[in-house]
């Protein structure tokens, strides 16, 4: 019953971890539609969430609409 609990906890500690760490990147990286060159923030958790491969993340541009790999660049 314990192993359970153990086993939540490491998943929840690991998820606050990643969205803590979001947060302090996301204050010096805004991310670049593959689209349409836009230049945008995302929220942490959707930064945490959304699928992600060598640092670009697949995400809905607001300007475009389009879903695309986003590339991050320095605010």
């Amino acid at each position: 019953m314990r192993r359970g609990y153990l086993g939540l906890i490491v998943v929840v500690l690991v998820l606050l971890f990643a969205f803590l760490r979001q947060r302090l990147v996301g204050k010096n990286v805004q991310y670049q539609c593959g689209k349409c060159g836009e230049k945008f923030d995302i929220s942490p958790a959707k930064a945490v969430l959304a699928p992600h491969a060598m640092g670009n993340k697949l995400v809905r541009c607001p300007r475009c609409g389009e879903v695309s790999w986003v590339t991050p660049v320095p605010k």
